[in-house]
């Protein structure tokens, strides 16, 4: 706790800004596959270059919002006002897993995590209509 405290007191003689800076962080989602998912996360403005997100811990999905290695992954919304958030199309098994916004450091400014959001897909239920003598199964 003293370790904090120090740390804390170190930044501010620093200038450095400490205090939390999401506006929104990510709230655990539950879909479906082939779904397309948004991850909100809004910040206070600062450069879209700053924010970037991770994925179980992998904090290296890209620094551009486009993310050209991952063609289901965007980081979309208004960077100007901090908008920062996650779209994954066409969900996958493989995107299962917490996902959270990360807000690197700067001259002035302390790195920052945001809370992890979990990525839960659920399975397809069958649902069965019957009208008079026919039923009908969808998926």
């Amino acid at each position: 706790m003293l370790i904090l405290l120090i740390c804390c007191c170190i930044g501010l003689l620093n200038g450095i800004q400490i205090d939390n800076q999401f506006v929104e962080q990510p709230k655990d989602i539950e879909t479906i596959l082939g779904s397309t998912i948004i991850l909100r996360c809004r910040t206070q403005p600062i450069h879209p270059s700053q924010v970037t997100w991770c994925k179980n811990d992998f904090c290296t999905l890209g620094k551009t919002r486009d993310l050209p290695f991952y063609p289901r992954y965007e980081i979309i919304g208004d960077a100007n006002q901090g908008e920062h958030h996650f779209q994954i199309e066409n969900v996958s098994l493989d995107d299962i897993g917490m996902y959270q916004c990360q807000i690197r450091a700067g001259p002035k400014r302390a790195g920052s995590m945001s809370r992890k959001a979990k990525l839960t897909i659920l399975r397809n239920s069958l649902i069965l209509l019957c009208f008079q003598m026919f039923c009908f199964v969808f998926n």
